[in-house]
């Protein structure tokens, strides 16, 4: 089926164990995606929300609704799973900035400093101590194509994923899976 800014370094900060981040005292480089991630696939798997996904390829579009079925949401939310950039050896390809109010962290950016990353923005907007909302944009290139991919998660509402693939003869499809649950 189709489917106040604050520069915080040289990547490693501590943070309480909340959606934030990690546990207070541990040495971290990055935001947890992965984790978060899980955690909301086996949410998401247990509740099977109702809703609509929409999905278009090449022009064309198809509209499911979701009562009643049984989705994989580890499948869904592959491509926000393989986005996660906490990988030691990345500490320093990824410049983070940090938006605060008072001691509430409001948003959190990370983008790719090293040209050959997939991952080249990930975006984590808070809203107290929760994450409302991740986008994540996401690059390949080749010698034959490229293809560049945008998504976006709001917990409780629903996801959506944008892609164009160009090859270098010239040509390019583009997709687009959205879910809005109900």
């Amino acid at each position: 089926m189709l489917i106040g800014l604050v520069l915080l370094g040289a990547g490693c900060y501590r943070g309480d164990l909340d959606d934030r981040g990690p546990a207070k005292g541990s040495l971290v480089s990055f935001y947890d995606l992965k984790g978060f991630f899980s955690k909301e696939v086996k949410r998401l798997d247990r509740q099977q929300p109702e809703g609509i996904k929409t999905v278009r390829f090449d022009g064309k579009s198809e509209t499911i609704g979701m009562k009643a079925t049984s989705v994989d949401y580890g499948k869904e939310l592959a491509s926000f799973i393989s986005s996660d950039i906490n990988k030691p050896s990345w500490i320093e390809k990824y410049r983070i900035d940090s938006v605060s109010a008072g001691s509430d962290m409001q948003e959190i950016r990370y983008t790719a400093l090293d040209e050959h990353l997939k991952t080249r923005e990930i975006r984590l907007v808070f809203k107290g101590d929760h994450l409302t909302e991740v986008r994540i944009r996401n690059r390949l290139k080749s010698i034959i194509a490229e293809s560049t991919q945008t998504m976006s998660y709001s917990p409780g509402s629903g996801y959506a994923i944008e892609g164009v693939q160009r090859s270098r003869i010239g040509s390019s499809r583009a997709f687009s899976v959205s879910v809005a649950f109900e």
